[in-house]
């Protein structure tokens, strides 16, 4: 299932992976290397384009998977949780 169909019809989907601390480590030392890159495939922008970035990746995302979104200086950074990871 396209992964655009899961966003907007907010279809649950779970799952699950696992990889073991040696995979994580060989990975940080390929990126260390720079025997591996992450880019075209995760992005930088400013806050301002991430509605834009939104509708790309919904439409035509190419090779980029993610956007890290740089908030604009001055502006107050909100962070959101669901419900369920504020419970004790």
């Amino acid at each position: 299932m396209p992964a655009a169909d899961i966003i907007c019809r907010e279809i649950v989907v779970r799952g699950a992976f696992a990889y073991s601390s040696a995979n994580f480590v060989a990975a940080l030392n390929l990126l260390v290397e720079n025997a591996i890159r992450l880019d075209p495939w995760i992005v930088e922008a400013p806050l301002a384009e991430g509605g834009a970035w939104f509708e790309r990746l919904l439409a035509a995302p190419g090779n980029v998977s993610k956007v890290l979104l740089r908030p604009t200086e001055g502006v107050p950074v909100w962070v959101c949780f669901r419900r369920r990871s504020l419970r004790h």
